[in-house]
């Protein structure tokens, strides 16, 4: 028996594909012959990276879907008309972004054009390169802004070879969507919700065998033109045991970018792994926006011996030391083995990580130690009556913390500023503006948004009648109606009518300020130097007062005190004793009007830095402040 899969734009292109790679190693297992083919490197070699990145990761607008427009032409074929209309609903889009459209790309809009008109030729390419009659079974992956130009190349396959068997999988084929794409397109054999770890191989082992698919949890199968099983909502049974999945197969992956014309400037791979599955945290607080975990939630992590094993043996085989890993969140345990054994193999790895923002700062120098670099700790917003909303179970005041740590150890953590969450405190918006230049020498958010709607996601699950899909699955599945493709069915993407409560004017203002901060980061610092008892306060801010700030003792002394945030009351019955009540609030007031302290959540935190170096950048600014 012989099996391809498939992975097709806009699927990630720096690294493998985690999935396809550990299906691929299961079929090995079972002596049975599999390959992946990743026909996304081939367009990104046709349409250049920087483009197929730009579309791969929902520029300009993730409500566009516009990688998967640039194929439905191919799926459905080319109409004027209906361009014409899809590019009226980009303008409407356009206008209702305020200041965030100065990061819009005409340009790109152009390339997504002449790519849309195009489109058919790179699938028919694909198409004409494998003799596809060679193979049992044909596979497709499709994540994200994959699903339609997989589609386009299955029904080619499907109208040149009928007795080809063709199978889906991937999170855009989860629970009902994955049920209601199969109804409506019938060159598609059987799809999979859910982990494919186990369904997958049982799946392929009884088509070897002749055997039937009927009863394999989470599998969908066409049997006498039906759907089957007929309830809409099937999830594959979940690996319980992440030790006994097997590693990974990039070999097909690594052969294709080796064997194409990629600079390392442009693509620059990476591994990608995953250490655990599920959300020890949403098992208990499910995050109210995301739409992950809908049937695997509970949390499993790989021992930390197998884990590191792995890496190795996939570091010294592929020679790459960039790790993305994949889990939604670090095991906490492994602060105290995992990561301690990776400091150990002294590998050079180069790590990115998804944790919670409530670390410690011990351990976030465990984080560094261990190679990691980068970090999503779901910050999300500085605002603790949000993100109580959210779910997070983190406040503003840690962080806030994080925020300096990471400035302190040489950590970049990716955050966003998120809003539209219903009853949320519309004040916040309103004095995110003048918080937000007093940070300037902290990391910068990646950007400030308005969440998206995720099936799945609890604030979905509570009133999914209250939520439409967004417009543009009308625009590319071209046979909406009755018979055709039910989009409330089939999309994971739904409007977010609670943006507009918030003021567009605040809105603006926190887009502008956030702007404003990305802007000066590189060039600002506040920093704390110590020196026998007292401290001298370096201010590089866009806002400072005085690029050197000498600081009395007792100024000094209540700075060190409010390093993690605490409590005025308990800083002055810490200090009156030596200070006098007189010294402590005197240096309270200098040290606010100064920006050097602030207050939040019902506590003061000192914002200088510590034990770290002038920014290059900020340096000039310092002596050009000084001379």
């Amino acid at each position: 028996m012989k099996v391809i899969l498939i992975h097709m734009p806009f699927g990630p292109i720096r690294w493998p594909s985690i999935g396809l790679s550990l299906l691929s190693a299961a079929a090995t297992q079972l002596s049975i012959e599999c390959e992946i083919r990743y026909f996304a490197l081939d367009y990104a070699a046709k349409v250049g990276v920087a483009r197929y990145q730009q579309l791969a990761e929902n520029a300009p607008d993730s409500s566009l879907l516009l990688g998967e427009w640039v194929f439905s032409s191919s799926l459905y074929g080319f109409d004027e008309e209906r361009m014409s209309k899809f590019l009226e609903h980009v303008k409407q889009v356009e206008q209702t972004r305020g200041l965030q459209v100065d990061d819009w790309d005409d340009d790109l809009i152009g390339t997504a054009i002449k790519l849309h008109k195009e489109s058919d030729q790179f699938v028919e390419s694909c198409f004409q390169s494998i003799a596809w009659q060679d193979y049992d079974l044909i596979g497709f992956s499709s994540t994200f802004q994959q699903n339609v130009a997989s589609l386009a190349l299955a029904k080619k396959i499907k109208s040149a070879h009928s007795s080809a068997t063709i199978a889906f999988g991937g999170s855009n084929w989860e629970g009902i969507m994955g049920h209601e794409l199969l109804r409506t397109h019938d060159y598609v054999d059987w799809a999979i919700s859910g982990e494919g770890d186990l369904a997958f191989p049982i799946a392929i082992q009884r088509m070897k065998e002749g055997e039937s698919l009927n009863g394999i949890a989470g599998l969908y199968f066409r049997s006498n033109g039906q759907v089957e099983p007929d309830f809409q909502s099937s999830w594959a049974a979940p690996v319980r045991d992440l030790n006994q999945v097997p590693a990974p197969h990039f070999d097909d992956y690594f052969r294709q970018v080796e064997a194409s014309n990629f600079t390392n400037e442009e693509l620059n791979p990476v591994l990608i792994f995953e250490t655990s599955r599920g959300c020890w945290w949403g098992q208990k607080h499910h995050c109210t926006f995301c739409g992950l975990n809908k049937d695997s939630m509970f949390y499993r992590r790989k021992s930390p011996e197998v884990a590191v094993n792995q890496i190795r043996e996939l570091v010294e085989r592929h020679g790459v030391r960039k790790i993305q890993m994949v889990d939604d969140i670090i095991d906490m345990s492994y602060f105290k083995t995992f990561l301690p054994m990776l400091i150990d193999e002294d590998l050079g790895l180069e790590i990115f990580y998804e944790t919670k923002a409530n670390l410690t700062r011990d351990q976030m120098s465990v984080l560094r130690d261990s190679g990691v670099t980068f970090f999503q700790p779901g910050i999300e917003s500085l605002s603790s009556s949000t993100l109580k909303q959210m779910d997070k179970g983190v406040s503003a005041l840690q962080n806030l913390r994080l925020l300096k740590w990471s400035r302190e150890l040489g950590l970049r953590p990716i955050w966003n500023i998120l809003w539209g969450f219903p009853d949320e405190d519309k004040t916040h918006y309103s004095l995110l503006p003048d918080l937000i230049p007093l940070l300037a020498h902290l990391p910068p958010p990646e950007g400030a948004a308005p969440i998206s709607i995720h099936r799945f996601s609890p604030l979905y699950e509570s009133a999914p009648e209250k939520y439409l899909p967004v417009e543009s699955y009308a625009h590319i599945y071209r046979d909406c109606g009755e018979r055709g493709v039910n989009v409330s069915r089939a999309a994971y993407l739904f409007c977010n009518d609670k943006t507009s409560e918030i003021p567009e004017y605040d809105r603006e203002r926190v887009v502008r300020s956030v702007r404003d901060w990305k802007t000066s980061y590189p060039v600002s610092d506040l920093l704390l130097i110590e020196r026998e008892g007292r401290g001298t306060v370096i201010d590089t801010r866009p806002i400072a007062r005085a690029s050197r700030i000498s600081l009395s003792s007792v100024e000094y002394a209540v700075l060190k005190k409010l390093e993690t945030g605490e409590t005025r009351e308990r800083v002055a019955k810490g200090l009156d004793s030596a200070c006098g009540p007189d010294s402590v609030a005197a240096a309270f007031d200098r040290l606010s009007s100064l920006a050097l302290i602030i207050p939040i959540d019902g506590k003061w935190i000192a914002l200088p830095t510590q034990g770290i170096n002038i920014k290059p950048g900020a340096k000039q600014r310092y002596k050009d402040m000084t001379e």
